[in-house]
């Protein structure tokens, strides 16, 4: 179910995402990868039953996404882009909270 939320949001933006778990693994991580297709994102996972990846604001005109990545006090914030190329880039709490206000969302974040 995680996996199809997720891959419907990046498909919103036009971005292919492949979900792939590592069970020895403890941290979420979210990187640009390359196939014969193309340019993806690929976001590994410890475990998928645990909700690790929070989407917090998803919008589709602008191209980007934001995520909360992790839980409890490890989490951590990536902002998704597809314009003008795609990129994911780490953000502190301030610069994802200024995001929110600025998308003019609260800061409870949709279940991914």
């Amino acid at each position: 179910m995680l996996s199809r939320d997720l891959q419907r949001c990046f498909s919103a933006l036009g971005a292919r995402l492949k979900v792939r778990t590592d069970p020895k693994g403890t941290l979420v991580q979210l990187a640009l990868r390359d196939d014969a297709a193309g340019r993806y994102f690929q976001l590994v996972l410890p475990r998928l039953s645990r909700r690790l990846v929070a989407v917090l604001a998803l919008q589709p005109r602008r191209k980007r996404l934001l995520l909360r990545l992790g839980e409890g006090g490890s989490h951590a914030f990536a902002l998704v882009k597809m314009e003008p190329k795609m990129a994911i880039r780490a953000l502190k709490r301030r610069e994802a909270r200024r995001l929110l206000v600025a998308a003019g969302l609260s800061e409870r974040p949709k279940a991914a």
